[in-house]
């Protein structure tokens, strides 16, 4: 577990806040726009 920890850090080094918060909310549309995908061919239900 340290050396993910430890991976994770060095991946995010030099990113600010407020652009990992640009990240997170991005992936997130990301994701809910899939979602809609896979909804309207019928592949999940939600």
């Amino acid at each position: 577990m340290p050396n993910i920890c430890e991976f994770l850090n060095n991946a995010l080094n030099g990113i600010t806040p407020d652009e990992f918060s640009t990240v997170k909310k991005v992936l997130g549309i990301i994701a809910n726009n899939h979602l809609l995908i896979l909804e309207a061919m019928q592949v999940v239900k939600v």
